[in-house]
């Protein structure tokens, strides 16, 4: 495996009982800190501290070197699940 065939390098960090992602993005220079704990664009997650694995895995499967914007890791957001719930709610009055 020649690691100068790939774009992107993904670290996971394990601190304190707390996972979270460095992340290199070696076409821009950049490096990214992907971490649940602290709110950002590209998730909804934040508040949920004792499934940071499973956040820090589903963020290494989908995370493609997006610096800015939006990112979708497949979690629903606050907004989702609220549209999901008046959805529920809506049928059983009906």
């Amino acid at each position: 495996m020649d690691l100068k065939e790939y774009r992107n390098r993904i670290f996971p960090i394990l601190e304190c009982s707390h996972f979270y992602l460095v992340c290199f993005v070696l076409k821009n220079m950049a490096i990214t800190v992907i971490d649940n704990m602290h709110p950002s664009v590209y998730s909804d997650e934040s508040g949920n501290y004792e499934d940071c694995g499973v956040y820090a895995m589903r963020h290494m499967e989908t995370w493609m070197g997006i610096i800015d914007g939006h990112w979708d890791a497949g979690f629903l957001t606050e907004m989702a699940i609220a549209k999901k719930k008046i959805t529920h709610l809506r049928r059983s009055l009906m």
